[in-house]
C-alpha cells in the first residue's frame, strides 16, 4: 500500500489532485494545439474516465438495448474531436472541450438511431 505518492511506482497522474488534473489537461490542450504529437496521447490518458461518465450518462437516456457500448461512444467521439486532421486549439479551455464531446456523443447517437431507422424503413435488420 502507498502511504505517500512517492512511495508508489505507478504514474504520477494517479496521484495528482482534481485541480492539478484540471491544469495539466488545459496545458496538454495547449500544447495538442500547438502541433504537440504526445499531447494527444497524454490528453486521452488524463480524460478518458470523464468521457467515459459522459458517455454513461448519454447511454443511460438511451433505450435499454441500445447497440452502442460507452467505450465505442468514447472512441468515436475521440476521433471526431481529435482524429488525424482535427487541430486541438478549437478548444480553448477543458470546458470546452468536454462540452465538445458531450455534443459530438449526441450527434453519435442521433446518427447510429438515424441509420437503425433507415435499415428498417427498407426492411433489413
Amino acid at each position: 500500500m502507498c502511504q505517500s505518492p512517492g512511495d508508489c511506482s505507478a504514474p504520477s497522474r494517479y496521484h495528482r489532485s482534481p485541480g492539478e488534473i484540471r491544469h495539466v489537461t488545459e496545458s496538454i490542450l495547449k500544447a495538442a494545439g500547438g502541433g504537440d504529437s504526445g499531447a494527444r496521447d497524454r490528453l486521452f490518458d488524463l480524460v478518458y474516465g470523464e468521457l467515459r461518465t459522459i458517455a454513461r450518462h448519454r447511454l443511460s437516456r438511451q433505450r435499454k438495448d441500445h447497440t452502442v457500448q460507452a467505450t465505442d461512444l468514447v472512441l468515436e467521439a475521440w476521433l471526431r474531436l481529435l482524429g488525424p486532421r482535427k487541430d486541438a486549439a478549437a478548444w480553448p479551455s477543458r470546458p470546452a472541450f468536454f462540452q465538445a464531446a458531450a455534443t459530438a456523443m449526441q450527434r453519435i447517437l442521433i446518427d447510429h438511431a438515424r441509420k437503425k431507422g433507415a435499415a428498417r424503413r427498407s426492411g433489413v435488420r
